[in-house]
């Protein structure tokens, strides 16, 4: 099942979100909690949607490759 890049994408959008959010929260108010949840928890949102991106980049940039018929087509033409 191919999935779709737009919701893909939003994932990453709100894991991306979800980690400024935290990071955000630990500048703001300096106790133990808050930047303990900022170091664990947003460094792990941030990376996984930095790898989702990533992700859709390569998928998107990689060449299309032909489906059986047009290969077979290719074939019949230079057979003859």
């Amino acid at each position: 099942m191919r999935l779709v890049t737009s919701s893909v994408l939003g994932v990453a959008c709100v894991c991306a979100l979800g980690a400024l959010g935290l990071m955000s929260w630990s500048l703001f108010d300096p106790r133990p909690l808050p930047v303990i949840a900022a170091m664990s928890i947003g460094q792990v949102l941030g990376t996984f949607s930095f790898a989702l991106f990533l992700w859709l980049v390569a998928r998107d940039l990689r060449p299309l490759r032909p489906t059986r018929s047009e290969r077979t087509d290719a074939r019949d033409e230079r057979v003859e």
